[in-house]
């Protein structure tokens, strides 16, 4: 048990018959008061709930359903919170004031109406939240995940009056090929490449460029400071939005010291549209 100390020559047994029991009869409760749209959820493949209950074999939930039917939060930029497939594990509750250290999420109220929440019933959108995205990298199921401009880009690709051009981020060329049972590091900028121009894409890019611009910018603001009478050091950079946006919420004797330079992908952009 969680709460029993550990002591010399104990033995401790974590598979039994009357533990699988236990367990079973837990995911059956979980499950119970879960949304169940699976073929259609983000995580459907990837859903730790999903793998559990197909680990212990539940083909059938013996419990009532009392799925509840409350609000989708979509009011952030970048993440949607779907509060009926939470499971209270508190893997994004400890990521974001632990890991974090943004708090934007908690635990409210208690017992059977316990849920994972912004304080006072607020949206994301109202709190100090970062859009980090960590709190959906950690949620096992569905409660919390990226938000997708999936519809927007094909409804972008579909209006031929509309030139539609991507950029492609150094990490992406070595990180993609792995979903696709590709060996893990392997560049597949070229397959990229190839896939998206069959998609529709008319123009692909790679923001290994910006970057190098993003150097340049920094470097001269550097040293701008250093012949200068402002000993404003030292300074950070302004690549990570989600960064940008931490010292704004958190820590803002520490904006002077932050660079004014566009990330890469928003510099990118500029440049683009400006050539």
């Amino acid at each position: 048990s969680c709460s029993t100390p550990p002591k010399d020559m104990m033995s401790i047994r974590t598979n039994t018959p009357k533990l699988q029991k236990y367990r079973k009869v837990i995911l059956e409760l979980l499950l119970a008061t879960h949304c169940r749209d699976c073929t259609i959820c983000e995580k459907n493949g990837k859903c730790k709930l999903q793998k559990l209950a197909s680990r212990f074999g539940l083909t059938n939930i013996r419990f009532k359903s009392i799925e509840g039917k409350k609000d989708l939060d979509t009011s952030s930029k970048s993440i949607i919170r779907d509060p009926n497939k939470c499971i209270l594990c508190g893997d994004c509750v400890r990521m974001c004031n632990e890991i974090q250290s943004v708090g934007a999420i908690d635990f409210a109220n208690r017992g059977s109406n316990m849920v994972v929440s912004p304080a006072f019933g607020k949206s994301l959108a109202e709190t100090d939240c970062v859009n980090c995205g960590q709190c959906a990298t950690v949620c096992p199921t569905g409660a919390i995940v990226v938000k997708s401009d999936i519809k927007n880009v094909w409804k972008a690709i579909y209006n031929h009056k509309q030139r539609v051009i991507a950029q492609v981020a150094p990490a992406v060329r070595v990180a993609l090929g792995e979903e696709f049972g590709i060996k893990p590091g392997e560049n597949v900028m070229g397959k990229i490449v190839a896939a998206m121009r069959k998609l529709g894409f008319e123009n692909i890019y790679d923001t290994s460029l910006s970057a190098d611009l993003t150097v340049i910018e920094e470097s001269k603001e550097f040293l701008k400071k250093l012949e200068s009478d402002d000993n404003k050091f030292p300074l950070f950079t302004s690549c990570c939005p989600a960064w940008v946006r931490y010292v704004e919420n958190k820590y803002t004797e520490l904006l002077p010291y932050v660079s004014s330079c566009k990330s890469p992908m928003e510099m990118f952009g500029s440049v683009v549209k400006a050539y």
